[in-house]
């Protein structure tokens, strides 16, 4: 979960099962409604691709982008499974 106290927004990782965690989910943090889903992008090795797992989220210092790093999923089966992905978020800060 991360936090940018600027525009009062909250992003998050739900963990609900193994398929939300492909989300990040954008909340207000005075009334905590979710504003946005965003869905973390394919992990692609080559010819192979399959879910990005979200690990860890933070906003930018500017807001305007959300980085998360990310795990493949369990069934690719590859060694280097960790990644960062950059979404941009446009906050208008």
């Amino acid at each position: 979960m991360s936090q940018y106290t600027v525009d009062n927004k909250i992003a998050l990782i739900p963990h609900d099962n193994k398929y939300t965690d492909t989300e990040v989910w954008i909340y207000d943090d005075e009334d905590f409604t979710r504003e946005q889903t965003i869905n973390l992008p394919l992990f692609q090795f080559g010819d192979i691709s399959g879910y990005a797992h979200g690990r860890y989220v933070f906003f930018s210092s500017d807001g305007a982008s959300i980085h998360v790093i990310v795990q493949s999923d369990d069934d690719l089966g590859v060694v280097d499974d960790y990644g960062v992905v950059t979404l941009d978020y446009g906050t208008g800060a």
